[in-house]
């Protein structure tokens, strides 16, 4: 853990901005291919398609809305950070580490 906060920590809140705005697009560009199928019934597919268009804008709603949950702890990793180079090394408290938990679920899950 101490070597991915290292790493991590420096960059986490520009990771964190690049995911945003790459999830933002992925998202609007869902959506666009949802109107598109919409306005030609779902052809040549049918329904299958319409169920693929909607289960993709899911997911990548539900990615954005775990990134969201996650912003907060990455802004805390970079400006402790910036605050203290190496903070990493000092001993951390359990609501850290039960945040730290909790944002590396919702990383995995997004």
């Amino acid at each position: 853990k101490e070597s991915f906060l290292r790493f991590y920590s420096p960059l986490s809140m520009s990771f964190s901005r690049v995911y945003y705005t790459l999830i933002v697009f992925s998202i609007l560009g869902a959506f666009d291919k949802l109107n598109k199928d919409w306005m030609v019934n779902f052809e040549p597919l049918g329904p299958s398609q319409k169920t693929m268009d909607i289960c993709l804008l899911t997911l990548y709603v539900t990615a954005l809305v775990c990134n969201v949950i996650n912003m907060p702890f990455d802004d805390l990793l970079h400006y402790s950070y910036r605050r203290i180079p190496d903070w990493y090394t000092l001993p951390l408290n359990s609501e850290f580490k039960s945040d730290y938990t909790l944002w590396y679920t919702l990383s995995i899950i997004k």
